[in-house]
């Protein structure tokens, strides 16, 4: 009769364990989508036509990814004959080729 009692408190001492578990991770999860649905500063891309996203410089193949820094991509690696070729290698800041 005592093991009984015992196995029984232990067991609901499980359970209210583990739902207070679940509560709080249901908090969480619902703070986390409160917080990103209150940002109202969210920016979409610019469907603007007028601006080219693709060009040629000075023989360089370079691609506009929309960022808002307005910064043109080059579509290859230095040196690169094609866009899936490797280039050469170069240090941050570095002008010679390593």
């Amino acid at each position: 009769m005592i093991i009984t009692d015992l196995q029984g408190s232990l067991f609901a001492l499980y359970v209210n364990n583990t739902i207070l578990k679940m509560k709080k991770t249901l908090f969480l999860i619902f703070s986390i989508l409160i917080i990103i649905s209150g940002n109202s500063n969210v920016s979409v891309a610019s469907t603007n036509t007028d601006c080219p996203t693709t060009g040629t410089l000075n023989g360089h193949d370079w691609v506009d990814l929309g960022l808002p820094s307005g910064t043109k991509w080059a579509t290859s690696n230095v040196v690169a004959n094609s866009p899936t070729a490797y280039g050469d290698y170069f240090a941050w800041g570095e002008m010679r080729i390593l």
